[in-house]
C-alpha cells in the first residue's frame, strides 16, 4: 500500500562553519530523570533545543532544490499481509541482512552521526536473533532518550553510477515508541568532496559537508509489526552527473520530535519545548540497495521550444543491467492527451542514443519514452512547444508580454539565450542571485549575464533585474533568510548587502532601468540607501516592490507597481482586485495548479492574462525555468502575443452571455480576441469584420482564412481564445464603441431622451444612417436618423425612446445596423440599455424538488420582492415557463421597507427547461407599472470566468 511522502525538514547547514560554543546540545531524557531525583532540580520530562544560524560558505552550503525528500521518488509501505521481495528486474548492489557477527552492534559498518547522543550512554545497538524479518538476526536499537542516526561508515558506503537509477528498501519494526519515529535516510554524497574534507581534517562531519541530496522515508506501520520502506533515487532529477564520485550513505534512524526542524535563529526567540521518548525499541532488517532498470528522455532544444518545420533532438537513455539490448518507443501526445505519433527506437548494444524527430504541428506536446516488454520500468516524459517560424516582435511598444526567468547558472546562460531567440518575448526579467548560484561567489556569473542582457536590449527587449532573494552566503553572513530582501537591507548596519547590490547596479550598466525587490510584508518600502544607489549607478531608475494582489493597489510613491498573481488565484480575483484607471503596472502570473488538465490550465492562464491586459497592465510576465520543459500554460503567452503584445485594449464587442470578444488596437489596425466560458465544446459567435477576407488564428498558431458574408463571419469558439486579424477598422471601431448615454433609465417614466454614441476610428469623414430594432412595445424617434462625423470624432445621435406595458428589469439589448455612405455591408451593433425600478427590488432563484430524479423533478422558483419606494404596493406575480404554463401569486399591502417571498412549483424539470428562461412578471394591481425578470435555468451549462457554473440567481434592483 503506497505511503504518502511526509515532508521532512531540509538539512542545509555547513558544519565546518558551525560555532559549537553556541549550540545547546540535545540531552538524554534519562539524564534529566536522574537529576530529577536530586535536590537541585525538580522533575523534568521535557527537553529544550535551540537551533542557531550557520555560516554558509565554501563549495557546499545550501543545497536548495537539490535537497530531495523520499516523496520525490516512488515510496511505499507494505500493507499487512503483503510480502515485498526484491524485484527480479534489478541488480542487487548491497544487502545488510545483519547475519554476520563480526560485532554484535555492527559498528564495523555503522556509526552514530556526529553531533548526536553517544552510543552506549544514550542508546544501545545489538543483533537480535529472537525478532527478525528473515535470516538469523535483525539489528535492534534500545532507546534511552535522544535521537539515533546510525550511518554507514565510509568503507561501507555504496558507490553508484551517475547515469543509473537505484532503489533502497528495508523493513522496520518498533515497540513502545510513542513520540519518536523509526525511519531510513539515504544521502547522496560527493566522494571527491568527502575525500578532500577528510584529508584536510578540519570538518566535524565530512559526510554531512559532502552531502548533495537527502532522501528520507518512514514506514506506514511499524508498531509491533514489520513495515516496509522504499526509496527510489532518480539520478536524472538529481543531476548526479555533476556530483564527482557519487556514493550512497544509509542511516538507520530513530528520531525524536523536532529532529528535522530548521529554526535558524535570526532574532532571539523562546526555546521550543519538546517531549521525548525515554524508552522504546526499534528493529531494522533486510536493508538492500539495488540498481533498477530506468529510462531517461531529455529534449535537447533549448527550453524545449522549437519552430514549426524543424527537427526536434532528444537524448534517449535506457539503463537495464539485466538485458544486453533494448527497444523502446516515443509516444507523442497533444494538449488533450491524444496519441498523434508513435516512433520505434532500437538501441542495439548501446544505452544512450540521440534521435531527431520532425516537429509536430503547432502547439504544446508531451513526448513519452516507453520501454518495450519491461513492465517494471516506468516511462520518462519530456515536453516541447512548437511555435510558428516567423513572428513579428513588438519590441518596446506597450503593453508587453514576456518571461520572468526563475533559475540560471553561468553554464546554462547560452541555452537560455538561444531559447529566448525562439521564444521572442518583449520583456525579460532575470534574478540576480538564483538559488543555483548559492554555492558560488556572489558576483560569479555577472559578466556572462551582462552579455546576455546586452543582447536582449539590442533585440529591443526590455530587461528587468530582480532582487527577489539574497545570495545564500550573503544571507548567512547577515544572519537573515535569503527571501528577506528588504527587511535584511533595512537591518544591514554594516552595509554588506547594500554594497553587494551596488556592485551589481554598477557593473550591469545604466541601460537596465527597472529593478525589482521583494519585501517581508505588504507595506514594506525600498530603503533610501537603495534609492541612493540607483540614482548613483542607473540612468532614470525605476524601482519596484512585488506585492500580492490583495494589497498591491494603490502603489507607493516613487515605486512602480508589481503584482504577484499566485497559481491558485483566478481571473475573477484579478478583475476585482485591479483598481480602476491604474495604468503602467507590471504583473507576474503563475501557471494554474499542476493537477489540472493541460487544456484547462491553458484556458485559465489565457483568462488571467487577458484580464491583466484589459485592466491596464503594461508588462505581463510568465514564470519560466529554461532547464525545465515548457509548461502547457505557456501557450497562453506565445499564442496571445500575436494579438495583444504591443496593442492597447480598445473595448469589447457584445457577443452573448457566455462569450467575450476583446478588441486590441495599434497604429496598424485592430485584432479581435474571442473566447467562450464553456467547459467543453464550442459555440458560434457572429462578428462584424467588414467585407475583406480575414485570418483566423488559433492559440497554438494555426491559421485559416475566413470570407465574410454581409460583413460578418461566424466563428466557433471554446475555452481557448481565437484571434481574428485583418478585420475592417471602421466596422470594429463602430461595433466596439457603440453605447447609450445615459445607459440607465427609470421605469417611473415611459419616455426618455438619450443619445446613441459611437466613435469614428478612420482617417476620413464618416456619414450614414442608423437603423435600430426596437423591442416589443418600444419606439425610437426619429426611427432612422442620419449622422456625420469627422476623423477621430464621436458620432452623437439624439433620440427619444418610449415604451408601453411591462418592461424587462435590468439589462436590455438593443440591436441595430449602421449603414455607411459609399457602399459596403452595414455594421451590426448591440447596445445595452438598463431599466431600473424606483419602487421594487426583485431577487429570483430556483432549486429542484426533492425525492425524485434530478432531471425530471419539478423546478421550484422563489421570488423575493422588496418595496424600496415610499408607498404601499399591491402586486400580481406571474411565473411562466417555456411550453409548460403559468403560475400566479398575489402580494398585497407591501409597505415601504418590507419584503415578501413567493414560491412557484413549475410542472417540468431540467429535462425540459434546461437552458431556458423562466419569465417572472410583476404588475401593480389597478396600476400601470409592470416589470419583467428573466431567470435563467442552467443545469450544468456554460462556465464562468474561472470555470464555475454561473449563479442560479437573478438579482435586479436600482
Amino acid at each position: 500500500m503506497a505511503a504518502a511522502a511526509r515532508p521532512i525538514g531540509l538539512v542545509t547547514e555547513d558544519r565546518r562553519s558551525l560555532d559549537c560554543g553556541r549550540v545547546i546540545s540535545e540531552t538524554s531524557a534519562r539524564y534529566w530523570l536522574e537529576r530529577a531525583k536530586t535536590a537541585d532540580i525538580g522533575r523534568v520530562t521535557v527537553r529544550f533545543r535551540t537551533s542557531v544560524i550557520r555560516c554558509l560558505r565554501g563549495p557546499v552550503r545550501r543545497w536548495g532544490s537539490m535537497i530531495l525528500l523520499a516523496g520525490l521518488a516512488v515510496t511505499g509501505a507494505a500493507a499487512p499481509g503483503e510480502d515485498p521481495v526484491l524485484d527480479p528486474e534489478s541488480d542487487v548492489i548491497r544487502v545488510f541482512g545483519f547475519e554476520e557477527r563480526t560485532t554484535t552492534d555492527w559498528s564495523h559498518a555503522f556509526e552514530q552521526a556526529p553531533g548526536l547522543p553517544r552510543q552506549g550512554l544514550f542508546f544501545d545497538v545489538a543483533t537480535d536473533e529472537g525478532i527478525r524479518r528473515s535470516g538469523r538476526a535483525s539489528l535492534r536499537f534500545d532507546l534511552e532518550g535522544g535521537s539515533i542516526s546510525y550511518r554507514t561508515r565510509r568503507e561501507s558506503s555504496v558507490e553508484i553510477a551517475p547515469d543509473a537509477d537505484y532503489r533502497v528498501t528495508g523493513w522496520v519494526r518498533s515497540e513502545g515508541l510513542d513520540r519518536s519515529t523509526p525511519r531510513l535516510e539515504v544521502r547522496v554524497v560527493d566522494g571527491y568532496q568527502l575525500e578532500l574534507a577528510m584529508s584536510e581534517g578540519i570538518s566535524e562531519d565530512p559526510i554531512g559537508d559532502a552531502t548533495r541530496a537527502v532522501f528520507i522515508e518512514e514506514p506506514l506501520h511499524h508498531e509491533d509489526e514489520w513495515g516496509f520502506i522504499r526509496i527510489d533515487i532518480d539520478t536524472e532529477r538529481l543531476d548526479v552527473g555533476r556530483i564527482r564520485k557519487p556514493r550512497l550513505f544509509l542511516s538507520l534512524q530513530v528520531v525524536q520530535p523536532g529532529f528535522d526542524t530548521r529554526d535558524q535563529v535570526v532574532r532571539p526567540r523562546i526555546p521550543r519545548v519538546e517531549v521525548q521518548d525515554v524508552r522504546g525499541r526499534a528493529w531494522f532488517d533486510e536493508i538492500s540497495v539495488v540498481r533498477v532498470p530506468s529510462v531517461h528522455l531529455d529534449a535537447l532544444a533549448p527550453g524545449g521550444i522549437v519552430t514549426q518545420g524543424s527537427m526536434v533532438p532528444f537524448r534517449v537513455e535506457v539503463d537495464d543491467p539485466l538485458r544486453e539490448s533494448s527497444t523502446a518507443q516515443l509516444h507523442v501526445r497533444d494538449l488533450d492527451g491524444r496519441l498523434i505519433d508513435r516512433i520505434p527506437l532500437e538501441f542495439g548494444d548501446r544505452r544512450r542514443i540521440k534521435v531527431e524527430i520532425p516537429a509536430p504541428e503547432l502547439g504544446w506536446f508531451s513526448v513519452d519514452l516507453i520501454p518495450d516488454e519491461q513492465e517494471s520500468v516506468s516511462s520518462s516524459t519530456a515536453t516541447i512547444l512548437v511555435v510558428p517560424e516567423h513572428r513579428a516582435g513588438r519590441g518596446r511598444i506597450e503593453p508587453r508580454l514576456g518571461v520572468s526567468v526563475l533559475e540560471w547558472a553561468p553554464d546554462t546562460l547560452e541555452d537560455m539565450a538561444a531559447a529566448l531567440e525562439v521564444f521572442e518575448p518583449s520583456v525579460v526579467e532575470l534574478p540576480v542571485w538564483p538559488e543555483a548560484m548559492d554555492d558560488r561567489p556572489s558576483l560569479e556569473g555577472l559578466e556572462p549575464l551582462r552579455r546576455v542582457l546586452d543582447h536582449q536590449r539590442f533585440a529591443s527587449r526590455e530587461v528587468i533585474v530582480a532582487f527577489d532573494r539574497l545570495h545564500g552566503g550573503l544571507a548567512a553572513a547577515a544572519r537573515v533568510e535569503p527571501e528577506s530582501v528588504l527587511g535584511a537591507i533595512k537591518e544591514d548596519a554594516e552595509g554588506l548587502l547594500t554594497r553587494a547590490i551596488g556592485d551589481w547596479m554598477q557593473r550591469l550598466g545604466a541601460g537596465i532601468s527597472r529593478w525589482r525587490f521583494v519585501g517581508d510584508w505588504v507595506s514594506e518600502r525600498i530603503p533610501d540607501s537603495v534609492h541612493e544607489l540607483a540614482d548613483l549607478h542607473v540612468a532614470d531608475p525605476k524601482l519596484m516592490v512585488s506585492r500580492p494582489l490583495e494589497s498591491a493597489f494603490p502603489a507607493e510613491e516613487e515605486e512602480e507597481l508589481y503584482v504577484e498573481l499566485p497559481s491558485g488565484s483566478t481571473a475573477t480575483a484579478l478583475r476585482d482586485g485591479i483598481e480602476p484607471g491604474v495604468r503602467g503596472w507590471t504583473t507576474r502570473i503563475s501557471p494554474p495548479p499542476n493537477d489540472w488538465l493541460p487544456r484547462d490550465r491553458v484556458a485559465a492562464a489565457s483568462r488571467r492574462l487577458l484580464e491583466a491586459w484589459a485592466g491596464g497592465a503594461e508588462r505581463i510576465l510568465f514564470p519560466w525555468d529554461p532547464k525545465v520543459g515548457p509548461d502547457p500554460s505557456i501557450m497562453a503567452w506565445t499564442g496571445l502575443a500575436s494579438a495583444i503584445d504591443g496593442r492597447r485594449p480598445a473595448g469589447t464587442i457584445p457577443t452573448g452571455p457566455s462569450t467575450r470578444c476583446l478588441v486590441a488596437e495599434d497604429e496598424q489596425g485592430m485584432v479581435l480576441v474571442v473566447r467562450s466560458d464553456l467547459f467543453e465544446g464550442e459555440e458560434p459567435v457572429t462578428l462584424p469584420v467588414g467585407d475583406a477576407t480575414v485570418e483566423l488564428v488559433d492559440l497554438d498558431g494555426r491559421t485559416r482564412l475566413l470570407h465574410p458574408v454581409d460583413g460578418r463571419v461566424v466563428v466557433p469558439v471554446g475555452a481557448l481564445p481565437r484571434m481574428i486579424h485583418g478585420a475592417d477598422r471602421i466596422a470594429i471601431g463602430i461595433a466596439a464603441s457603440s453605447r447609450f448615454e445615459p445607459s440607465e433609465l427609470w421605469l417611473d417614466r415611459r419616455e426618455h431622451r438619450v443619445e446613441l454614441v459611437f466613435d469614428n476610428p478612420g482617417l476620413h469623414e464618416l456619414t450614414g444612417r442608423l437603423e435600430l430594432e426596437p423591442p416589443a412595445g418600444w419606439s425610437f424617434d426619429p426611427p432612422q436618423p442620419e449622422f456625420a462625423a469627422g476623423p477621430g470624432d464621436s458620432v452623437r445621435i439624439p433620440m427619444t425612446v418610449r415604451w408601453n406595458g411591462s418592461q424587462r428589469l435590468g439589462r436590455n439589448v438593443i440591436r441595430g445596423l449602421v449603414r455607411l455612405d459609399g457602399g459596403g455591408s452595414p455594421v451590426p451593433i448591440e447596445v445595452d440599455l438598463r431599466l431600473d425600478s424606483p419602487s421594487l427590488s426583485v431577487t429570483a432563484d430556483w432549486t429542484i424538488a426533492r425525492g425524485t430524479d434530478s432531471r425530471t423533478a419539478p423546478i421550484i422558483v422563489s421570488v423575493r420582492i422588496e418595496n424600496i419606494g415610499n408607498r404601499s404596493l399591491d402586486l400580481e406575480v406571474d411565473a411562466s415557463a417555456w411550453k409548460v404554463g403559468r403560475e400566479r401569486r398575489l402580494v398585497t399591502g407591501l409597505r415601504p421597507g418590507e419584503h415578501e417571498v413567493r414560491r412557484f412549483r413549475m410542472k417540468a424539470g431540467l429535462d425540459r427547461l434546461d437552458r431556458t428562461d423562466i419569465r417572472i412578471e410583476l404588475r401593480q394591481i389597478d396600476g400601470e407599472e409592470g416589470i419583467v425578470v428573466d431567470l435563467p435555468i442552467n443545469g450544468g451549462g456554460p462556465a464562468s470566468e474561472d470555470g464555475v457554473v454561473p449563479s442560479r440567481t437573478a438579482v435586479v434592483g436600482p
